[in-house]
């Protein structure tokens, strides 16, 4: 079930921004121009409700990378207690 929820955020993150997401390859945050952010962000808040939750930060258990996930982490604790 959970490898369904990884496909299917990945595969919609590239269908709503146009760029593969950090666990598939694409580019990491932080290096998205200001309006590419914003169209991340907006993808991300999307599937997240398609998947059944209405946070941006649980999207990084799909479709960010190692680096994005530890900061994303440290930065929210809701996110800690999913993974925990």
């Amino acid at each position: 079930m959970h490898g369904l929820r990884y496909a299917y955020a990945q595969n919609r993150h590239e269908e709503l921004t146009g760029w593969s997401c950090p666990t598939a390859g694409g580019p990491v945050t932080k290096d998205l121009t200001p309006e590419q952010r914003e169209i991340d962000h907006e993808a991300r808040l999307t599937f997240s409700r398609e998947l059944g939750h209405e946070r941006e930060a649980v999207t990084a258990i799909w479709v960010a990378d190692r680096r994005e996930r530890g900061q994303t982490m440290r930065h929210s604790a809701q996110l800690t207690i999913i993974i925990c």
